[in-house]
């Protein structure tokens, strides 16, 4: 009305910006997180809202503005833990949490402690390479490769990774 976005665009802004990321341009899924994170503010929707606040730690993340990234994720993950979010999307942004504390293994931001962190998160969700990848799972594994990889263990990410690309081929 009169020009103004309803509140409940906000879902809406929450998809573009994942659509502009996956495209790669950032300006503009930054400009649709940042409009779904308004929204959703203002309509009171703690599950997209969640979802906004990791494609902005996703964004800064990309431009290289780690404490951004930080602090965006922090509030993602608060939401997610104070909501009870729908299991998909809690997972999805445990995941993301999981990726930015390998980022920080890679920047030597507490990288032990962030190491152990991730390796205690697989183990809580018992990830195995040899498990039947079921598809709402699939970035807990993608996941799980780079937690591989940051230890060292490259033959392990490698298995896992191809039977990951070969379940995504044929769906």
């Amino acid at each position: 009305p009169n020009g103004r976005r309803l509140p409940v665009a906000g879902r809406a802004y929450a998809g573009l910006s994942k659509v502009y990321y996956e495209w790669n341009d950032l300006e503009a899924a930054t400009q649709f997180a940042n409009e779904s994170i308004k929204l959703c503010q203002q309509f009171g929707s703690a599950d997209f809202l969640s979802i906004s606040y990791v494609m902005l730690a996703r964004l800064k993340q990309a431009l290289e503005d780690l404490d951004s990234a930080r602090q965006a994720m922090s509030q993602a993950a608060r939401l997610a833990r104070d909501h009870h979010l729908w299991p998909a999307w809690a997972s999805w942004v445990e995941a993301f949490q999981v990726r930015l504390w390998l980022t920080s293994v890679n920047d030597s931001i507490e990288p032990e402690q962030n190491l152990e962190t991730v390796s205690h998160w697989a183990q809580k969700l018992e990830l195995d390479i040899n498990d039947k990848i079921k598809y709402p799972r699939e970035i807990e594994y993608l996941m799980f490769a780079r937690l591989l990889l940051a230890r060292g263990e490259r033959n392990q990410a490698l298995t896992l990774l191809t039977r990951l690309i070969h379940q995504a081929e044929s769906t």
